[in-house]
């Protein structure tokens, strides 16, 4: 079942519809969150015509879970055709990362914090998947809706493809090969388990925790050359992107207020060229926007914190900065949050896009880690751009005989959630 749900508004709760005629009952897990209403919200205050119910694409997509065989086998497969993809690709250019063509014209390494100016770039068909962080199941999940409903889309992904579940490796190589095979369709914003990814006296390490991919590289020494190769790829990455109609995505956060200098980090920028100091740079993927707080300090960003960056943004670029996308969090509520506190003055999404929830202690080890984790049922979001209005929102429902494929699925109580 694939439910939408338009979110520039709250919405308020509507019991949970029928599982569509798959094969499998409803099968939500014990404790965790009912899937998202189906209705559609009161109309904005500007006075705008509700939006239309979307057609239910849930048999279009997913018929093929009536062949138990089909995740294993085809998604499997998919990634391995995509590991020798992009190893022809390495082979062919090493670390000539300009040769791939990414979505809104973007150069590896050149102007990370990236600004669309001419609405003429807008592709027709633009959506958003998440962190993904290592959930193939989920990213191919995502993969399958966009292109039933829009076969030439242009995908953003925002950041942390790895580390917690066990296939960052596929989820890699199907983001990287996606990029060589749709050019000009892709773009990989870094997130902090992106850019955390390090090399050092020998071995694969992590400035995050959990920690999963490096320990696999580490134990996997064909990988090696690879991962060295994913390390410089992932500097080259986009940190922000600025769309021309107002929405501003990223990983994190933004500049904050600084404690040192009491005083907004941003007010130092004169031009544009500055944001690719790292300190900036670093922001975008490492900071976290507080979705109930008015002021906060770096790392953490508040809604006055955000609303002053905005102002700052549509004074240097000189197009609209309205509105944010941001993963990072891991909502638990249907993978997805809107901040309720923001509104109307500063919108802002986060958005998840994992088709299980992780229980751990990030202060484990990922040795215990891997021993002791245990997932329940959550449901993907991704989400498609809307002109002017923050993304509009789909959750994508599986069924959880699907879902214990690829993890350790437990009916959890209520009250056990990761960040």
């Amino acid at each position: 079942m694939c439910s939408e749900q338009d979110i520039e508004r709250p919405v308020p709760a509507i019991e949970e519809p029928e599982t569509p005629a798959t094969g499998e009952p409803e099968t939500p897990a014990t404790g965790e969150p009912e899937a998202p209403a189906t209705g559609e919200p009161e109309a904005p205050a500007t006075g705008e015509a509700e939006t239309p119910v979307a057609e239910e694409l849930a048999k279009d997509v997913w018929n093929a879970v009536e062949q138990i065989t089909w995740p294993k086998v085809s998604i499997l497969e998919k990634a391995r055709q995509s590991e020798r993809s992009v190893r022809e690709w390495i082979d062919t250019y090493g670390s000539k990362f300009e040769q791939f063509e990414f979505a809104f014209n973007f150069f590896a390494g050149q102007n990370r914090v990236h600004f669309v100016y001419d609405a003429a770039e807008m592709p027709a068909d633009l959506w958003f998947i998440g962190d993904v962080h290592g959930d193939i199941l989920a990213l191919e999940a995502a993969l399958s809706f966009i292109d039933a409903r829009t076969p030439d889309a242009t995908i953003v992904f925002l950041g942390d493809l790895f580390d917690r579940f066990e296939y960052g490796v596929e989820v890699v190589m199907r983001v990287i090969a996606l990029i060589k095979e749709r050019p000009g369709r892709i773009l990989w914003i870094a997130g902090n388990h992106d850019d955390g990814l390090f090399y050092e006296n020998g071995r694969f390490g992590s400035k995050v925790l959990p920690s999963e991919f490096c320990c696999f590289l580490n134990e996997h020494k064909e990988y090696e050359d690879f991962g060295k190769w994913l390390i410089d790829f992932c500097k080259m990455l986009p940190r922000a992107l600025f769309l021309p109609d107002g929405l501003f995505v990223a990983h994190g956060g933004c500049p904050s207020f600084d404690m040192n200098t009491f005083a907004h980090s941003i007010d130092d920028v004169k031009q544009l060229e500055e944001l690719e100091d790292e300190k900036y740079l670093h922001s975008f993927i490492w900071n976290r926007v507080i979705p109930d707080q008015d002021d906060k300090s770096e790392p953490e960003v508040g809604k006055n914190d955000l609303l002053h960056f905005m102002e700052k943004m549509e004074e240097l670029s000189g197009i609209p900065v309205k509105r944010m996308l941001r993963g990072h969090d891991h909502c638990k509520e249907n993978r997805h949050e809107f901040f309720e506190s923001y509104y109307p003055q500063a919108p802002v999404l986060t958005l998840t896009t994992m088709s299980a929830w992780y229980l751990g202690n990030e202060d484990f080890p990922p040795e215990l880690m891997a021993q002791m984790r245990k997932a329940s049922v959550t449901t993907p979001a991704i989400a498609q751009h809307r002109h002017g209005e923050l993304p509009k929102v789909f959750t994508l429902d599986m069924p959880k005989t699907l879902v214990r494929q690829f993890h350790k699925v437990e009916d959890l109580p209520n009250e056990i959630h990761d960040k």
